[in-house]
């Protein structure tokens, strides 16, 4: 099986105490990565060893190649994410545990998962141009507003109202 693993943060041979790291990997090598990203995933931060226990902390980030929703131009946007870990080496791990458990011979803690999903929520559900995002709807397509719509559809309806019926009894 192809070890998938591309954000590995070595901890072998590790000394306690506090410890600076960076990582970084192309994003066509992070498995399942959402689609928007591109170029490269990096992650920085600090790891604090005490014993067999693991505190990562760090910011990921990567740059997601987006399409306007309002003007349907291309641009790029670097997007963050804060990462949190608490790895205990040996220990047993069990669903709704508050931490990744490795084994003691581990030489690396995989954070690979825990970037990926933490970029992906980060994703904007709506992705606005920063050109854009100070500009109403109405100011980018004044053809197009609220208002105009709502006349439109007064004057579509005012010719049927002066339908006069002839009554038959």
């Amino acid at each position: 099986m192809p070890d998938f693993a591309v954000l590995k943060l070595a901890v072998r041979n590790l000394e306690d105490g506090e410890s600076e790291f960076e990582i970084e990997s192309p994003v066509h090598d992070v498995e399942n990565i959402a689609s928007e990203f591109c170029g490269t995933v990096s992650v920085k931060g600090v790891i604090n060893k005490n014993g067999s226990r693991y505190a990562v902390q760090g910011i990921a980030s990567s740059v997601a190649c987006l399409i306007c929703d309002l003007s349907l131009e291309e641009f790029i946007e670097k997007i963050e994410a804060p990462i949190a870990l608490i790895v205990i080496a040996g220990a047993e791990s069990g669903t709704g545990d508050a931490f990744v458990a490795i084994r003691e011979d581990d030489k690396y803690i995989d954070l690979t998962e825990e970037v990926r999903q933490e970029l992906a929520v980060r994703l904007p559900m709506k992705a606005i141009s920063p050109k854009y995002r100070e500009m109403t709807f109405e100011e980018l397509r004044p053809g197009f507003s609220a208002d105009r719509a709502e006349n439109e559809a007064k004057d579509t309806w005012a010719a049927l109202r002066n339908i006069k019926f002839n009554s038959h009894n």
